[in-house]
C-alpha cells in the first residue's frame, strides 16, 4: 500500500497513536521524532479519553520536530448495547473538547479506581457463576495487586486470567483446554468480559459517557467521529454495524488497522464507499506496551495512504 520515492515511504499517515499521556510509553517528543524518522505525512496522537499532548504540542520548538501534518485526535471510550467499544475523533478544538469530556466523564484517576475495583469485583462475580479461584484472591488482588501483576506493565486482567488458567476444572467455560491456556488477555476481554453474550460479562457502561454523548462531544467541538477498530470487538459488533451507523451520528469507521486482515479491510472499505462514510487508519501505537503496532508500519506492512483521508482532512483542524 506504501508508496516509494527514491527508496523513501512517501504520503504514509498514521491517525491511530497513544503517548505516556494515556496508556503507550513514548513521551510526545518521542512520538514525533519517530514520525519524522519514518516520514510520515500526518499524524494524530489518540489519547485515550485526554487530549493533554496537544498542550505540549503548543511548543513552536517541540511541534517543529516533526516536519508532517498533526490533526487533534482523542479515542474515547464509550458503550453499545453494554459493551464497550471506542470512537475516535479527529480535528476537533481540543481546548473546548477537553472541557466538554470533564463535563461528561470521570477523571482520569477516578476512572481508573473505579475501573480497578470492577475488574477486582469481577472475580467475585465469576466465582458465584462457578469458576474456580484460590481462596480470598479477589480480596488479595484488590489489596496487594503487585503480588499477582506487574503493574506497570500489565493489566489486572492479566492476573485474573493467569489465576483462572491456574486451575484446569475452568477448562468447562471454553471449547477446550488448548483454547484456555493460549487465550491472551485481549481475547478474553473482548469476548467474555465485555461482551454481553457470554456468562462472564461483566457491565461497565457507567464508567463512561454514551455514545449519543461521545458523538456529540465532537461534533459541538467541530470534529468528526470514527468508529475504531471494528473488529477488534466481539462479533456482536460487527452484526450490529448496520444499526450503529443507522441511528447514531458517525461519520466514518476505522478501516485499515495493524490486526485487520486484507479481507476484513476490503470488507469495511465495501461498507463504507456503501454508505458514503468517510475512512481512516492507523497503527495503534503504544511503544513497547503493543508488541507489533509500529508507528506507521503497524506489523510490518500497514503503511496508510494518505489518498484514503482525502475527502475529509480538508474539513477539519490542524495543528
Amino acid at each position: 500500500m506504501g508508496l516509494k520515492e527514491n527508496n523513501k515511504i512517501v504520503n504514509i499517515v498514521d491517525l491511530h497513536t497513544h503517548s505516556v499521556y494515556s496508556d503507550g510509553t513514548y513521551n510526545v517528543e518521542e512520538i514525533l521524532n519517530e514520525a519524522e524518522k519514518l516520514n510520515l505525512a500526518l499524524l494524530s496522537i489518540t489519547d485515550h479519553n485526554t487530549v493533554d499532548a496537544y498542550y505540549e504540542l503548543e511548543d513552536k520548538e517541540l511541534r517543529s520536530k516533526f516536519n508532517g501534518k498533526i490533526i487533534p485526535g482523542c479515542e474515547i471510550t464509550t458503550t453499545y448495547k453494554g459493551e464497550i467499544i471506542e470512537v475516535l475523533g479527529y480535528g476537533f478544538e481540543y481546548e473546548k473538547f477537553r472541557e466538554k469530556l470533564a463535563e461528561n466523564t470521570l477523571s482520569e484517576r477516578d476512572r481508573r479506581l473505579r475501573k480497578y475495583k470492577v475488574s477486582c469485583l469481577t472475580v467475585d462475580t465469576l466465582y458465584k457463576r462457578g469458576v474456580k479461584f484460590r481462596d480470598n484472591f479477589g480480596d488479595e488482588l484488590y489489596k496487594n495487586p503487585r503480588q499477582f501483576y506487574d503493574t506497570r506493565n500489565e493489566a489486572i486482567m492479566d492476573a485474573i486470567l493467569r489465576e483462572i488458567k491456574s486451575f484446569p476444572e475452568n477448562v468447562k467455560y471454553f471449547n477446550s483446554i488448548k483454547e484456555m491456556l493460549e487465550m491472551t488477555t485481549k481475547e478474553f476481554v473482548r469476548d467474555m468480559i465485555y461482551n454481553p453474550k457470554s456468562e462472564f460479562y461483566i457491565d461497565q457502561s457507567k464508567l463512561y459517557p454514551s455514545l449519543e454523548k461521545v458523538l456529540e462531544i465532537i461534533h459541538e467541538c467541530g470534529g468528526l467521529a470514527f468508529l475504531a477498530h471494528l473488529y477488534v470487538y466481539s462479533s456482536s459488533i460487527e452484526e450490529n454495524l448496520e444499526n450503529i451507523i443507522s441511528n447514531y451520528n458517525l461519520d466514518g469507521c476505522e478501516c485499515f488497522y495493524t490486526l485487520f486482515t486484507d479481507k476484513q479491510t476490503e470488507k469495511i472499505v465495501k461498507f463504507c464507499r456503501y454508505k458514503k462514510l468517510y475512512i481512516s487508519g492507523g497503527s495503534d501505537f503504544h511503544g513497547e506496551r503493543k508488541q507489533n503496532h509500529n508507528l506507521g508500519r503497524g506489523n510490518g506492512n500497514l503503511l496508510v495512504p494518505i489518498k484514503i483521508i482525502e475527502e475529509w482532512i480538508n474539513k477539519i483542524k490542524k495543528v
